[in-house]
């Protein structure tokens, strides 16, 4: 039976740094949720489709929620000295020490974990001797990068660049204050924190964003005012700014659903598929057990060899990330099992729902009952299909040839009969001998037989086939074999 399973969630996907993300749609001012480590613990951000196309934090970095209002507090977040990290410093209230008292005054020289706001006499403070070539970007600090915090969120997640930011505000409408909280970005009025005395400015009426362009020994911010936007502005890097993060590395989305056949038996050859994704390089499948695949294994068509009953599932994939997975639950049934028994010249197998008799690898027209009635000899089969539709072949049960009239053939003796260990043979010409079981199976065949030893043969009743050096059958009995 073919049937889909849709994915109910929308667009989600599990980042390969063990962060989760569900990234919004490619719809402007869509929403999405990225979860990740900051300042020792688990945070969830809500993200955004900006106008620009990429997907922004809807939230400063350190924001506990997304601005209901220019002026909301809690959505302030934290104040960021340009290049330095998540170390403990950013918080508005966190302790001050002077500039001067890192060595080197620049990223190389602050300690891991440094938790304090380096104040002094601008410019003559924190990176007193930056250039133009500093960057703030994910590598470890130098005397010439400082280390991008954004880059803790994910793959491809970095601090703005000034064009980047430049081109945002202008796809966004920005203007002001109010229009900067209006936007998709929902950007607040969080002021800045001054690095003479580390104490807060213009909290709640201008909006300094910094960006991750340097400018000679300053470096690029974006200043929202309550009636002006400068998205070009030079800034001391001693200064506490907010933080922005955006990803050029869009997460992928989830396959909707898996196609193909919910009820299948076991060895069927099966094609599934997904429909295909947006910014999916390729797809991961994951087999019940038993499964194998047949061709290419990472397309989002697959062609799969079942095996047991289990759930198939599958991701797209692209060079950022996985997305979420959709699974499909496969019954498989087991084959039927047809097996031969003869009574006289009829053949039969068990109850099924389909037969066809074939002899010697043919099928025999109209024969297509549970038993079929032979007139000659041969090797015969019989194909069934049970109530799950599943079908499989018996084994060859082989019916003797018809007995040709020789000349010393009444003559021939075949003792004991019932037999425990050894049957005797006696005949006036050489013969072989060939034992099949019930069931059609040889079991033992010996050639100019005059004793065979049938020791190893279990209780049961057997055909004995005689046949002479030429190959024509001459004998036909049956054997019962008595084991105490």
């Amino acid at each position: 039976m073919k049937k889909q399973l849709l994915l109910l969630a929308i667009g989600g996907m599990s980042l390969t740094n063990a962060n989760a993300q569900n990234d919004p749609s490619a719809t402007v001012g869509d929403t999405g949720t990225v979860t990740f480590t900051y300042m020792g613990g688990s945070v969830t951000y809500t993200t955004v489709r900006a106008a620009d196309g990429m997907v922004w934090l809807q939230q400063n970095l350190g924001a506990s929620q997304v601005a209901t209002s220019a002026s909301d507090p809690l959505a302030y977040g934290h104040y960021f000295q340009w290049g330095r990290w998540d170390d403990g410093h950013q918080p508005g209230t966190s302790t001050t020490v002077a500039a001067n008292t890192i060595s080197p005054n620049d990223p190389s020289g602050i300690p891991v974990g440094n938790p304090n706001f380096l104040t002094g006499n601008n410019p003559a403070d924190w990176w007193s001797g930056g250039g133009s070539n500093d960057t703030w970007a994910d590598a470890a600090p130098s005397s010439t990068n400082g280390t991008d915090p954004c880059a803790a969120i994910g793959p491809g997640w970095h601090m703005v660049t000034q064009s980047e930011f430049a081109n945002a505000v202008t796809l966004e409408g920005i203007t002001d204050v109010p229009s900067a909280f209006a936007s998709n970005l929902a950007l607040t009025a969080a002021g800045q924190r001054e690095p003479i005395n580390g104490t807060m400015q213009n909290v709640g009426s201008y909006g300094q964003y910094w960006t991750s362009t340097p400018s000679s020994l300053y470096a690029k911010a974006v200043s929202i005012q309550p009636s002006a936007i400068n998205a070009n502005d030079d800034s001391y890097r001693s200064y506490g700014g907010t933080v922005r993060c955006l990803t050029t590395c869009t997460g992928v989305f989830a396959p909707t659903s898996i196609m193909g056949d919910d009820t299948v038996c076991a060895g069927d050859m099966i094609t599934y598929s997904v429909p295909a994704v947006d910014n999916a390089d390729s797809y991961s499948w994951i087999l019940p057990s038993g499964w194998t695949v047949v061709g290419p294994s990472n397309e989002n068509t697959i062609v799969l060899v079942a095996g047991i009953s289990g759930t198939l599932t599958a991701k797209a994939v692209n060079s950022c990330d996985s997305s979420a997975a959709v699974t499909f639950d496969v019954v498989v049934s087991l084959l039927p099992t047809p097996t031969i028994i003869q009574s006289g010249s009829t053949l039969s197998t068990g109850t099924y729902v389909t037969y066809q008799w074939l002899v010697n690898g043919t099928v025999i027209s109209g024969a297509t009952n549970n038993a079929y009635t032979f007139t000659n000899g041969g090797d015969y089969q019989v194909i069934v299909t049970d109530a799950n539709g599943c079908s499989d072949t018996s084994s060859i049960f082989n019916v003797p040839v018809g007995v040709e009239n020789i000349p010393g053939a009444e003559k021939i003796q075949m003792y004991p009969n019932p037999a425990v260990n050894a049957l005797n043979i006696n005949s006036p010409f050489a013969v072989n001998i060939a034992i099949y079981s019930i069931d059609g199976r040889m079991v033992m065949e010996q050639q100019n037989a005059t004793q065979v030893d049938i020791s190893t043969l279990p209780s049961g009743s057997y055909h004995i086939r005689l046949s002479d050096t030429e190959g024509r059958v001459v004998r036909i009995e049956k054997l019962s074999v008595l084991k105490h």
